[in-house]
C-alpha cells in the first residue's frame, strides 16, 4: 500500500482503454457507444462553443445487448472493471477547514502531479468559463491496472491526498474532495465553454507520466467507537478531563503538532503525520 504510485506509461495505456461516449444531452442515457482511448483523448483536445449540456462520458464502457448495442447508462449495465480515474475539481477548502467555491490554482495543481511523474489531463469545465464561481476543471488520470468499484473511492481520495500534500507545503488552499469521484457511472461532460467567453482555454496534460496504483478499501472503526475509558465525575467535583476537552479541538493539536489535513470527506477526515515518509494520510 505504501508503494502508491508505481511506473507504468500513462499514454500508452490511455490509447488501450474503452469508454463509453455520448453526443447526446446528459438526460439521454440510451444512446451511447463504446470508444477506444485515441478517439477519447481526441474529443478532449478541443473545448467547443455552445451549451452546458451535450455531449459526455463514463469512466469505463457500457455493456452490451444482444444486438451489439450500449445498453443504457445506469450503475448496474456499466462495465465492473475501469482503468479511468477522474477527479473533480470545484471547490477548495480554506485554513479553517470551510469548503469556499474554486478549487486549487489548476497550473499548480498539474506541477504537483508532473512532480511526482503522474501522467494526467486536466481540462476546464463549462462553469470554469462561466465566472464567478473561480477555477472549474476535471483531473483524468490512469490506473496501473484494472480496478472495481470497491476500490475506487481510496483510489480517488489518495489522488487528492497526494495533491493536497503538495498544496499545503505550498500554502496553498487545499482541493475539496467532490462525491462525484467516487460515483461509478458518473457522467462527465466532454470540454465545452459559452460562445461568448473570453476566456483561455484550460488545458494541461503531462502524456509521458506513470500510472496511479490502486488502493483496497480500509475498514475503519464503527462510528462511537473509542478505546478510551470514560470518566465519570462525582456530583461534587469538576471534570479536568472534561474541561480540558470542552477548550481544546482536535483539529487545533493536530496542526500544532504539525500535521496536515490532506482530505475531508463529510464521513471524515485523513491528516499527514509531520514526519511521514510515504506521503500516505
Amino acid at each position: 500500500a505504501n508503494e502508491v504510485f508505481q511506473m507504468n506509461n500513462f499514454i500508452t495505456t490511455l490509447h488501450e482503454i474503452e469508454v463509453a461516449s455520448t453526443e447526446n444531452a446528459i438526460t439521454v442515457t440510451d444512446k451511447f457507444e463504446n470508444i477506444n482511448g485515441r478517439e477519447f483523448i481526441a474529443k478532449l483536445n478541443v473545448a467547443h462553443d455552445g451549451d452546458k449540456t451535450g455531449s459526455h462520458w463514463i469512466r469505463t464502457a457500457l455493456c452490451l445487448d444482444a444486438t451489439k448495442k450500449c445498453k443504457p447508462r445506469n450503475k448496474e449495465n456499466t462495465e465492473s472493471l475501469a482503468r479511468l480515474v477522474v477527479i473533480d475539481g470545484e471547490r477548495s477548502i480554506n485554513a479553517n477547514g470551510e469548503e469556499i467555491e474554486g478549487a486549487p490554482d489548476p497550473l499548480q495543481v498539474s506541477e504537483i502531479l508532473r512532480v511526482n511523474d503522474i501522467g494526467h489531463i486536466l481540462y476546464g469545465s463549462y462553469s470554469h468559463y462561466t465566472g464567478g464561481k473561480g477555477n472549474r476543471y476535471r483531473i483524468l488520470l490512469i490506473a496501473k491496472a484494472s480496478y472495481n468499484k470497491e476500490q475506487l473511492l481510496p483510489t480517488a481520495e489518495c489522488v487528492v491526498s497526494l495533491i493536497n500534500n503538495g498544496l499545503a507545503k505550498l500554502g496553498f488552499e487545499l482541493l475539496a474532495y467532490a462525491k462525484e469521484n467516487g460515483t461509478w457511472a458518473q457522467p462527465w461532460y466532454y470540454p465545452r465553454k459559452p460562445a461568448n467567453s473570453l476566456m483561455d482555454v484550460l488545458y494541461f496534460e503531462y502524456l509521458e507520466g506513470d500510472t496511479i496504483g490502486i488502493m483496497d478499501p480500509i475498514e475503519l472503526p464503527a462510528e462511537g467507537y473509542s478505546n478510551r475509558r470514560n470518566y465519570q465525575a462525582k456530583a461534587d467535583e469538576i471534570s479536568p478531563i472534561h474541561a480540558f476537552n470542552e477548550q481544546k479541538n482536535l483539529a487545533d493539536a493536530l496542526l500544532h503538532y504539525g500535521y496536515k489535513r490532506v482530505l475531508s470527506t463529510k464521513e471524515y477526515e485523513k491528516w499527514l503525520a509531520p514526519d511521514s515518509s510515504s506521503g500516505v494520510a
